[in-house]
């Protein structure tokens, strides 16, 4: 399994070097405030699979991996089955769970009938590309030769990979991620850029911020990869956009975006409402952002 693993690792690692830790950190911060009002609950520790209300509406994930992986049946597998129809049988039956994870109007009857295709040649070359995610030792060509069998689908594909490990794979929707890492002051897109590198920059980025929650204590579990998806995804709630409306105000101290520290012993802060630069003091001279020290 190393080599499988390894990557994954070396390129989600590879995209981590690079991400802008600090605005990450801001929208992890600015998620728990928002948590902590939504459950009236300003001191205790917070939980992230069930004692929240924003992140017990999340918690479903769970669920439909657990009914996902337990349909695939991966100890039925083995290359002799390849052409025979029931690797793709066993892929539908896990379909059927996606819940909201995937578009069922569209992105699934799509998939279904990919894997019904009368011609058997295309049949058997989808029973190899899920062959190869599930039990090959490939995860970067696995997913290629997914989009080659089922298209560009982001959706589907990610939730292929998924439900193989929900440790070290997500789930996602890119339209609307685009729209939560925009809001966040990220330039990194997902929408028509389905592939490996894309989708491990896009973990990278997940894994940022389950760091993040980490480090930040306030969790009394340990947080896994898919709490930080859900905690990024509370972003598009419709609640969040109005609760962060009703906060945005100068008055109200913000967490600079960062904090350059300089050789004479001084520091500069750079302002998280309008990246403006300056020397450290209590407001922004640009906005008049007030500073949380």
């Amino acid at each position: 399994m190393g080599s499988i693993t390894d990557n994954y690792n070396q390129t989600v690692n590879q995209y981590l070097e690079n991400i802008d830790s600090r605005t990450i950190e801001y929208a992890v911060d600015t998620v728990i405030e928002f948590v902590r009002y939504a459950n009236r609950e300003p001191k205790g520790l917070l939980d992230f699979h069930n004692g929240s209300k924003q992140p017990k509406e999340e918690n479903y994930k769970y669920d439909v991996f657990e009914k996902a992986h337990a349909a695939l049946s991966l100890d039925k597998w083995d290359r002799s089955k390849i052409g025979s129809g029931e690797i793709c049988k066993y892929a539908s039956d896990a379909i059927a769970f996606t819940d909201n994870l995937v578009n069922r109007h569209f992105a699934v009857p799509d998939f279904l009938n990919r894997l019904k295709d009368p011609d058997k040649q295309k049949r058997d070359k989808c029973e190899q590309a899920l062959y190869e995610i599930y039990l090959g030792d490939d995860e970067e060509k696995a997913f290629n030769d997914a989009i080659s069998c089922f298209g560009a689908k982001y959706p589907i594909i990610a939730f292929l990979f998924f439900i193989k490990d929900r440790d070290r794979f997500l789930p996602t929707s890119p339209d609307t991620f685009d729209s939560i890492f925009n809001s966040m002051g990220l330039s990194f897109k997902m929408s028509a850029k389905c592939g490996w590198n894309n989708y491990c920059e896009f973990i990278a980025i997940i894994k940022c911020a389950q760091d993040m929650l980490s480090k930040s204590g306030v969790c009394r579990h340990t947080v896994s990869l898919l709490d930080a998806h859900s905690a990024i995804w509370i972003m598009n709630y419709e609640e969040f956009k109005s609760w962060r409306k009703t906060i945005d105000d100068i008055n109200i101290p913000m967490r600079p975006k960062n904090t350059i520290y300089k050789p004479d012993g001084t520091s500069d802060y750079v302002c998280a409402r309008c990246n403006y630069q300056f020397i450290q003091t209590s407001r922004c001279p640009e906005c008049g952002q007030l500073m949380k020290e």
